[in-house]
This record gives C-alpha cells, sequence and structure tokens, in this order.
C-alpha cells in the first residue's frame, strides 16, 4: 500500500512499482484515505475517507499517533 509520498520521494517508488504518471496522482499530496495497492502486478488506486467522528478513524488514524506506556 503506498500512501501520500514527498515529491522527491515518489520518482524511484513509481519506478519500483512501475507507477504511472496517473497512478502518482493519488499520491502525490494526497488527503488521508487515500493512494495505491500494489498486488504482483496489479495496481488499484483507492479512496477510502472515513469520518473523523468514527470509531473506527480514531483506532486507524496516524497524524497524532502517540505512545500509551502506562
Amino acid at each position: 500500500m503506498i500512501l501520500k509520498q514527498k515529491p522527491l520521494d515518489l520518482p524511484p517508488i513509481c519506478k519500483i512499482f512501475d507507477i504511472s504518471n496517473e497512478e502518482a496522482n493519488y499520491v502525490i499530496d494526497s488527503p488521508a484515505g487515500q493512494g495505491i495497492i500494489v498486488y504482483g502486478e496489479d495496481k488499484v488506486a483507492f479512496r477510502n475517507q472515513v469520518s473523523k467522528e468514527s470509531y473506527i478513524y480514531e483506532l486507524n488514524q496516524t497524524s497524532n499517533f502517540q505512545v500509551n506506556r502506562s
């Protein structure tokens, strides 16, 4: 799974996974929940936006990741 990438990091990633310019648009400055799944030679662009108020979002978000050490 390839998610949002910095412009400098994207060309080598595209080369490794044979990602087209059109497919790369899904990971350049993309919103949360959008990316490309690469499985063998298959690539699927996806958007899976989840409401920030949902429990699923709370479980899966990584923007404000904190380790609970209690």
